[in-house]
């Protein structure tokens, strides 16, 4: 029964995310809905210096966007390691800011949570999700992602 309903959980955190005004579990506050979510990662080397970039920018344009490193890496073959971070603030903000960092810092990014097109019952309960990879603020390629005791693993990989 609680694997059901972890499972439950995860398709409602999937149909958030692919809703465009909503994504993955939404904090209700007064003033706002901010979400958050772990579906970035930045270059491992660049970790760091990545973070402390996304956070300034951010704040210094009036964003609503956090990040922090998830303590977890996700290895490729073709593009090398990277840091997963966990995020809240605005899709749209989040989104623009992963972009911007990778262009201004010349720094490979992921940019998960795509989905394959078939039955919204199968994109919820178990295909597999998709993300790009960027570097230097253009799409390099694509890698197939999956879930082992939480934290992703590449199941295969594309260079575009």
């Amino acid at each position: 029964m609680f694997y059901l309903a972890q499972k439950i959980n995860i398709a409602f955190r999937i149909l958030c995310i692919s809703s465009k005004t909503a994504t993955h579990i939404l904090w209700s506050t007064p003033d706002s809905y901010m979400a958050t979510a772990d579906n970035f990662a930045v270059e491992q080397e660049a970790a760091n210096k990545a973070i402390e970039w996304m956070n300034a920018y951010a704040k210094k344009n009036n964003h609503k966007f956090e990040a922090k490193l998830k303590g977890y890496t996700l290895q490729t073959l073709q593009f090398g390691t990277f840091e997963v971070i966990s995020w809240k603030g605005e899709w749209s903000a989040a989104r623009n800011i992963i972009n911007r960092a990778s262009s201004k810092l010349g720094i490979k990014v992921v940019e998960s949570g795509y989905h394959e097109n078939k039955s919204l019952l199968a994109s919820m309960l178990g295909s597999s999700e998709f993300a790009k990879v960027y570097s230097g603020g253009r799409l390099v390629g694509n890698i197939e992602l999956g879930s082992k005791s939480g934290r992703w693993i590449a199941r295969s990989e594309k260079m575009v």
